[in-house]
């Protein structure tokens, strides 16, 4: 019995179905050389929708040897790709790991009790300063007890 391609469970074709696990429907091609080529076609100067695309193609693009990402920017969108280069940064060049992720859940957890009830010790509220330090970003700062 052959092997399944990795990929064999995710590309369908045929417009009767759903393709895999995907949420969109932007081709996924591959150029004479065996290259992956993805097209996103941008419909809006936001860049909420493309974050879902490449989250959801994420586990995709690891087992594929090698990809090219092309955008397409009608215009006016055009301006807005300065945004969408932030965003494959942010997604792909310098993703969040799962221990980053859970002290972040811990620390909005934690930080949401102490707005909900006022009052926290100073340990406590020490650590979530330095927490809320740490993950600051320029252009971003997480809330804080005192506004």
């Amino acid at each position: 019995m052959p092997t399944e391609h990795p990929l064999d469970a995710t590309v369908d074709v045929s417009p009767a179905r759903t393709v895999g696990a995907f949420r969109s429907t932007f081709p996924i091609g591959l150029d004479p050389s065996g290259r992956a080529i993805l097209l996103y076609l941008v419909t809006a100067p936001w860049t909420d929708e493309f974050r879902t695309y490449l989250q959801d193609h994420a586990a995709c693009l690891r087992v594929i040897p090698s990809w090219t990402l092309c955008l397409a920017f009608p215009r006016p969108l055009d301006r807005a790709y300065g945004a969408y280069q932030a965003v494959i940064r942010e997604e792909l060049e310098t993703p969040l790991h799962r221990a980053t992720i859970r002290e972040l859940t811990w620390h909005f957890e934690h930080r949401q009790q102490a707005i909900g009830h006022g009052v926290l010790n100073t340990r406590t509220q020490a650590f979530l300063d330095r927490v809320a330090e740490v993950f600051k970003t320029s252009g971003s700062r997480f809330c804080t007890g005192d506004g």
